[in-house]
């Protein structure tokens, strides 16, 4: 089988324009795009919670992240004890995160994302199923100015400590992932 490659402007224009998305969704897939002078630059990152939380019953609280050496850099830092992301370039950002519960028959999950400590988007599911983990997400998008911070919370009210879990199986996972769209 042979290859051959043309360039993209030898192409009809309704091929163009599907390659110009198939082009864009690869370079987002992989976290980085090119600034057309051999540079990349970071469009998101995910950070996944290191090991299982414990959260008391009735109580917010900001679900840290761990934090991927490599990631850390770009238009994003992430402050791994506290949980709190913090942006540093101006842009409309894509929220997502997703948490994890343990499985208990009892009371409310909630997931939510907080902007500047204002909560922007959140999930909640009023009654929990007994016999498998509970897995919430929620996703928001907003503009972010350098200096705004980040970060999502989980809630359960199960009359005792619950976890978020880290990580069950290669797909679920408890994560938080921010992209810069604009």
């Amino acid at each position: 089988m042979k290859l051959t490659l043309q360039r993209r402007a030898d192409y009809p224009e309704p091929i163009r324009a599907e390659l110009e998305q198939l082009v864009a969704a690869i370079s987002t897939s992989v976290g980085r795009e090119h600034d057309g002078e051999g540079r990349q630059r970071v469009l998101w990152q995910r950070w996944n919670l290191g090991e299982n939380k414990s959260l008391a019953t009735g109580t917010e609280t900001i679900v840290p992240m761990r934090l991927p050496d490599a990631l850390n850099v770009g238009d994003l830092s992430l402050d791994p004890v506290g949980g709190v992301v913090t942006v540093r370039t101006p842009g409309l950002y894509q929220v997502t995160a997703q948490l994890r519960f343990t499985a208990n028959a009892t009371g409310a999950r909630t997931v939510a994302i907080y902007r500047d400590q204002m909560r922007r988007a959140r999930c909640q599911l009023v009654t929990a199923g007994a016999g498998a983990d509970t897995e919430l997400a929620v996703s928001a998008s907003f503009p972010c100015v350098a200096g705004t911070t980040i970060y999502v919370t989980g809630t359960q009210t199960s009359g005792g400590a619950l976890d978020v879990v880290a990580k069950s199986t290669l797909y679920h996972e408890s994560f938080v992932e921010i992209a810069r769209v604009a």
